[in-house]
């Protein structure tokens, strides 16, 4: 009695203490007629957010920004921030980025092209004289570049909200595995000492 009393504490143990399931992992691939976009996010809390937001939450992404090839940056966690400050000035404050099961949609209803409100990712650093950024201008991408300051609309492929990436599917949860495979060698453990005791 007392080693399936053991048995059933370190089976609680190891579902404690044992790794969560990896954050759901959405492919970004977005050709545009101007602007490309390709990478993924890695994020398992579905809902809405700012960008700013958005960002303490998300556990992982890389997206390489381009113009058809060309003037290529790649936004990754060491080298970038959705939404924030920049020199004291709040970034994405007209965006909602919200997460579902399936998808990532950013939406920008308000402000303008040149329009800090509008940007939801940019570089922590300026570059070549210039801090790369996407934006969202209603149903417009914008990608601000080094070799264009002003920054290059391109429409996306509906109007807002624009889908940025799509699911892949989430492993399993490898507790449901173990868990089963604990209750199963518990009920056996059990048997045998039934049987043990009635011979």
């Amino acid at each position: 009695m007392l080693k399936i009393i053991l048995g059933i504490f370190a089976l609680i143990l190891s579902l404690l203490f044992s790794p969560q399931a990896q954050a759901a992992t959405y492919n970004i691939n977005f050709d545009g007629a101007t602007i490309d976009l390709i990478g993924f996010i890695e994020i398992n809390t579905p809902g809405s957010y700012s960008p700013a937001a958005f960002n303490s939450v998300v556990a992982d992404y890389s997206i390489t920004a381009s113009l058809n090839g060309s003037s290529q940056y790649t936004f990754n966690t060491a080298n970038s921030t959705w939404g924030g400050l920049i020199s004291s000035i709040v970034t994405g404050e007209n965006i909602t980025i919200v997460v579902s099961a399936n998808e990532i949609d950013l939406s920008a209803p308000n402000g303008a092209f040149i329009n800090t409100g509008n940007l939801f990712l940019f570089a922590d650093a300026t570059t070549n004289g210039a801090r790369e950024n996407l934006r969202i201008f209603q149903d417009s991408l914008g990608y601000r570049t080094p070799a264009n300051q002003g920054g290059l609309f391109t429409e996306t492929l509906s109007t807002t909200p624009f889908t940025l990436a799509t699911v892949a599917p989430v492993p399993e949860p490898s507790t449901l595995l173990l868990l089963g495979s604990g209750l199963v060698g518990l009920v056996g453990y059990g048997r045998r000492r039934v049987t043990r005791f009635t011979k």
